[in-house]
């Protein structure tokens, strides 16, 4: 997906509101980076919102001690899911755009995804991976 719409009160929706409580400016610009590079891999045929760098390349982009600490909050918070190295945000599937959703194909992939996702079907990271991941953040923003 090349742009995405989001509304003008995206920072009063409750998960984006607890990363500005807990981190301020900072935790809505990692909420905002993380719809989009989520968007970017949204395509018609795979609606899975998957971030589009891994953990660590955002660690090297964004150099910031509270960011390993901000993702695991996150996480912790149901905010995002870890999928390996990458994140999959599914508040960007609420985001879709109306032409997008207009589509049958569309319809018909993000209908497959929940249904996957229901059935526990969606590739995600177990703890030992998460820690691993977050210990490599840290170690990369020292």
């Amino acid at each position: 997906m090349k742009y995405f719409k989001h509304s003008t009160t995206l920072r009063f929706e409750p998960s984006c509101r607890d990363m500005i409580d807990k981190y301020g400016l900072e935790g809505y610009g990692l909420y905002c980076l993380l719809l989009e590079t989520a968007a970017e891999s949204v395509e018609v045929k795979n609606v899975t919102p998957v971030t589009s760098e891994s953990v660590e390349q955002l660690s090297k982009y964004f150099r910031n001690k509270n960011l390993a600490e901000m993702i695991q909050y996150a996480i912790d918070e149901k905010i995002l899911k870890p999928a390996g190295d990458k994140i999959i945000f599914e508040k960007v599937l609420t985001l879709l755009d109306e032409y997008l959703s207009k589509s049958s194909t569309m319809r018909e992939s993000l209908e497959e995804y929940r249904n996957k996702e229901e059935k526990h079907e969606i590739k995600t990271a177990n703890d030992a991976d998460i820690d691993e991941d977050l210990t490599l953040l840290k170690r990369l923003l020292v």
